[in-house]
This record gives structure tokens, sequence and C-alpha cells, in this order.
């Protein structure tokens, strides 16, 4: 989320154009989530900040929206007049640790050389005091997520521009994993899309905040579009081991070894991009579980085993956690309930949404290499990069550069510490 300076110009980014029709414009649309219901202000909820108010050298300019553990403000640079998105934590214990942990390894990747495919961290704000316990990151200003896309925009993707982004998030993924790094939480609203200047002038102008209009055309094979993994709260080393307190993942991405092992790799974070894959291509959930009258663990192994055939004790009896050892028969299968009529296969879903013969097998055998239930057999990012699927829409183009140039200003080595939000003038006391 670097920020972008209102003079300098990005006339040649993602997402800027000026002869893109207004009808052909990315548009979305989120009514719900225009501001905090008043119950997350509890104690270990969000910080209680409104616009106007300040953050050290930051004036809050508007909300932009909320996760599960913070909110995310677009703010404006008291002293450049530059513009950044602050990301503040909740004040309970989990949401601080996970936004060190988040910070720690930003710091990494940025002291590796960053990556074009990766959020920037610009600045940490914090405070070490235990009423309050928030911690701010400050990001460039970035579009909207992945999962917006796909679900508030009534847009489909071109099979060209399924590739382009799936080619620079492998990109990102295989930077961090050559770094032993696994994100742990892959999914498509942890995808931020870049935007240009004028679209960041326009977030900042539009009195709407359930609706926002970006120069992003999706209607063409050659939409110049560049996206970012964000969120690295979940992250870990995969030399260590698994904190006590660590954040459980969404279960719609998470690998078989996440729920049926304590062991893990590298290997659960392409089985999540998978999952995310098949969002962009059938504009829905791989396993929508909720539809289902059962307990959640079986409907998604049931899923699980209708798509990808039976889940076998020999792929996961390393590591396997005890409670699960009765769900396996002799044979060494899962007992999973069966489904009656099979799931679409890849092949099939790709066709239906108007793909080449030649596409739609390339993403069946892409997808299928992804979902190995055995984790060493699970394609890495180096190996999907080379597939044909990835591989057959071109060599590497412009776009994946940076949407927007990085903000130019000394921040402090040290964190900075925020013992109070500034109010506002006609504030009370």
């Amino acid at each position: 989320m670097a920020s972008t300076s209102s003079t300098e110009s990005s006339t040649d980014a993602p997402g800027t154009s000026n002869s893109i029709p207004e009808s052909n414009q990315l548009v979305i649309t989120m009514a719900d989530k225009t501001k905090v219901p008043e119950e997350e202000y509890a104690r270990g909820g969000f910080l209680r900040v409104n616009p106007g108010q300040f953050i050290n050298h930051h004036q809050l300019v508007k909300y932009l929206g909320r996760g599960t553990f913070g909110t995310v403000w677009l703010t404006k640079h008291t002293e450049s007049g530059t513009y950044a998105a602050m990301k503040i934590s909740k004040s309970n214990i989990t949401c601080p640790d996970a936004a060190g942990r988040e910070i720690q390894f930003l710091e990494n990747i940025d002291s590796r050389g960053g990556h074009p495919n990766i959020v920037k961290l610009m600045e940490k704000l914090v405070t070490h005091d235990i009423g309050i316990g928030h911690v701010a990151m400050v990001f460039e200003v970035l579009g909207p997520n992945l999962e917006s896309v796909i679900f508030d925009s009534g847009r489909t993707f071109p099979v060209e521009v399924v590739k382009r982004v799936s080619r620079q998030l492998l990109e990102a993924i295989s930077f961090v994993h050559n770094r032993d790094i696994i994100h742990m939480n892959i999914k498509s609203s942890n995808v931020m899309l870049a935007i240009s200047e004028n679209n960041i002038k326009n977030l900042v102008s539009n009195p709407d905040s359930s609706s926002n209009r970006y120069d992003i055309d999706l209607t063409k094979a050659d939409a110049r579009i560049v996206v970012k993994l964000a969120d690295f709260g979940h992250a870990l080393y995969s030399y260590e081991n698994m904190p006590d307190r660590h954040l459980e993942t969404n279960c719609l991405f998470r690998a078989p070894e996440q729920f049926l092992t304590t062991n893990y790799d590298t290997a659960l974070d392409m089985w999540s991009f998978g999952c995310m894959l098949y969002e962009m291509v059938a504009g829905s959930l791989l396993f929508p579980c909720k539809q289902y009258f059962l307990d959640h663990d079986r409907v998604h192994f049931m899923l699980m085993a209708n798509r990808f055939g039976p889940i076998t004790l020999a792929d996961f009896e390393d590591g396997l956690r005890p409670e699960f050892l009765e769900n396996f028969n002799d044979d060494g299968q899962m007992n999973v309930e069966d489904m009656g009529e099979p799931l679409p296969n890849f092949f099939e879903m790709a066709q239906q949404e108007g793909w080449s013969a030649e596409d739609a097998n390339d993403f069946s055998t892409f997808m299928h290499l992804l979902f190995k239930y055995n984790r060493g057999e699970r394609i890495t990012a180096d190996e999907a990069l080379r597939h044909n699927f990835i591989r057959s829409n071109g060599v590497r183009q412009a776009e994946e550069a940076p949407a927007v140039p990085p903000l130019a200003l000394d921040y402090p080595e040290a964190e900075e510490v925020f013992d109070r939000v500034v109010p506002l003038p006609d504030d009370e006391e």
C-alpha cells in the first residue's frame, strides 16, 4: 500500500488510461464495509479514530476498509503531502503479535531488495501502552483486493489476464519461498491491485465510500494490471516451530496437511494459490463448505475427495494429528460422504468460460499439479513458472513493474511510538 506524490507522473503505470470508456472501468461496490460496527471498538478491538485526526505526522483522510485484525485508512503526510495506506491493528494480544511478525518479514524482504509484486512497508508506528496495544503500518496506496474484483465487480477475467496475474503472484511466491519464508495465508483478499496516481486522487475526492471506480479495463485481454501479495501476519520461516499463538488461516484456502498434520512447508502456499486461481476462473469458491449442513471438516474432506480422489493415510502419516486417525478405514482411505454426481472438472469449467481447448487443457493439468495430496509431489513456485499454462502467455512484460513510484522520504530506522491520537480541533478533551 508506497505512497505517491501528487506531483509525480504515473501515466505509464498499470491502471492508467485516458481511453478507457466509463462502461469498461472497474467499479467495486461494497456497501456493507463503509464503516466499523460499534461493537468492534470494544476492549481488544479496533482503535477509535475519525477522518481529520492525526497519528503522528499522518492525517487520516478516509476509511478504506477492515479485515479480521485491523482497519485500513487513507492518510496524508503532514510535511510532504503524499498519500499512504495505514493499517491499524486491533489491540487484543494476537493482533499486535501478528503485526510484529508482518513487520519482521516485510523488513526482511525489503533488506533483500524487495519485489515489485510484494507490498512494501514504508513506516511502522507502535505503542507499548498495555491499555492500547495497537500497531500501525504505513504502506503504498493500492486499489481493491482480488477478492473484491472477483465477487463485487461483476467482471470476469480473460484467460490472458488470469495467466498474467498468476505469473506475477508466482514470482512473488517464488521470491519468498527461496528465502525460507512460508506466507501461510495466500488468498484472494490478500492480493492487491496496483493503481495509478489519478486513481489515488479519485479515491481521495470520492465522497461515496461504498463504491470506487478504477481505470482498469478487465474486458481486454491485454489489460495492464499489476498485483501485489500482502498480509504477512501469518508468515513463518520454514525452519521454525509453529508459535503458540499463531493465527489460524482461512479454511477455504487451507492445504490438507494443515488440517491433518502438524507438519508444514512451502507446499501449503501452492495449494492456497490453486484455490485462489480457481476463484479467478470460476468466480466461485473451490470448497463452498457453508452450502452443506454437515460438520465442517467432513464437508471439506468430502469436497476434496470428490475433486481429487481418495484421501489416503500414506500421504499424511508423517505428523498426523491423533484425532484424525479414526477417520481412515482399514484400507488406509478416509471415510467421506458420497456426493452423488461428481463436480465439473477443471477442463469443463474452463471451457464453460469460453476458453480454447488448448488453454483449458493446460489449465487442468496445471491445477492438478497444485492439488497433489502429497506435499512432496506438489508443484513448486519455480516449477509452476515454467509450466505451459503460465509460459503460454508470452514473455514477461513491462506491466510487472511497480505501478507507482515509491515515496522518497527518509523514515527512521527504529520504531516510532505513538502514545495518543491527536484529536480534531473541535473534539472534546
